[in-house]
């Protein structure tokens, strides 16, 4: 918990200074840029010294203005521990950065301040781990996040989509092509929701992106430290030119 009070403290020195620079940008669903907060899902205040502009802080605020996260940063890469917090501003997890890549301790937070996890990473690739219940007694180590299931022959999203995308044929014979964005939510028992088109390509194969969506055969939803949980998704799906012979329609 020190290192919250840590960069609290760091962010008190940038602010304080006279030649400290802030700047606010705002974002979209879809992580664009817009013009004010009355059409963002949330902002972002960067921090940064006039005399050393390669040193940065960067704070995450929800629509409502909660903080929802600090991150250092150095030379534009993440340089230090991501601290985030929930909505009461409670520290609920921090992850340790080295030059852009995840190397130290990553640790996540019960509502109590006891540790978690204790997870260590190397070069960005994981190496070993550690649970702990609410009173702080380690117990058998298991996954932070086990991602949703799909029925076999589909290992995950991706092969799904690959095997089962129909082009359109009308958008083929077009040259239409791009990347369409899909949100939907996967409740505790499997069911898809709230299946909504964030980035269109046009209306057939905006139709098709969801056709794939609502079809999906989900058997299991995704984990998250050992429970059940309800999860929105972002999913680009690529439409491409050179799609194989047949897969249209």
């Amino acid at each position: 918990m020190k290192l919250k009070y840590y960069f609290f403290g760091l962010l008190y020195f940038f602010c304080t200074r006279a030649n400290v620079i802030a700047q606010r940008v705002y974002f979209n669903e879809q992580a664009e840029i817009v013009s004010s907060i009355d059409s963002a899902s949330y902002y972002e205040i960067t921090y940064a010294d006039s005399a050393e502009r390669e040193r940065k802080i960067v704070e995450v605020y929800s629509r409502s203005e909660k903080l929802m996260k600090i991150i250092p940063m150095f030379s534009d890469k993440i340089d230090g521990s991501i601290l985030s917090f929930d909505s009461i501003g409670i520290l609920t997890k921090e992850q340790q950065y080295i030059d852009g890549l995840r190397s130290g301790y990553s640790k996540k937070y019960w509502p109590n301040g006891k540790v978690r996890r204790q997870e260590l990473y190397i070069d960005d690739t994981f190496s070993s781990g550690k649970c702990f219940d609410e009173s702080g007694k380690e117990i058998p180590y298991y996954p932070a996040n086990i991602p949703i299931k799909l029925s076999n022959p589909f290992p995950n999203f991706m092969e799904y989509i690959r095997r089962k995308l129909l082009y359109p044929k009308r958008d083929l014979e077009n040259n239409i092509s791009g990347v369409v964005i899909v949100s939907f939510r996967v409740t505790l028992h499997s069911k898809i929701e709230a299946i909504k088109i964030l980035k269109s390509v046009s209306p057939t194969i905006d139709k098709e992106a969801i056709r794939l969506i609502q079809e999906m055969p989900i058997i299991a939803p995704e984990f998250v430290d050992d429970m059940p949980s309800e999860v929105t998704y972002n999913l680009p799906i690529t439409f491409q030119l050179n799609q194989e012979l047949g897969m249209f329609r």
